[in-house]
């Protein structure tokens, strides 16, 4: 995997200036007086831990990182599913009030 496979996170660090990170590769920041020094130091990083998994013979870790947005949609897809499990149990639920009242009847007779 390549440096441009990875999400890269940029924050200000205040007073000491600015980190740049590759969330996904434990190690894999820098900070840095400026955005630009981050991230140049950054790439430099993510060079130097890349060469190591080669040189072991291990693949860098995937990227799993995911944006607001992509959090975002996960959260609305959950929401979705649990609505239409609540609405399942509810006409469950309704269906067995049904029998039930159905078996009472006779005995109110």
């Amino acid at each position: 995997m390549d440096f441009d496979d990875y999400k890269v996170v940029l924050y200000r660090n205040h007073p000491d200036g600015w980190v740049a990170e590759i969330p996904a590769i434990h190690g894999c920041h820098a900070l840095m007086p400026t955005r630009e020094e981050a991230l140049a130091e950054l790439v430099e990083v993510f060079r130097l831990i890349s060469e190591e998994h080669q040189d072991r013979n291990q693949p860098l870790p995937a990227d799993t990182t995911e944006t607001a947005a992509q959090v975002r949609e996960r959260v609305a897809e959950m929401i979705e599913l649990a609505d239409d499990d609540l609405l399942d149990v509810m006409r469950s639920r309704g269906r067995e009030q049904e029998v039930l009242d159905m078996l009472d009847e006779p005995a109110a007779r």
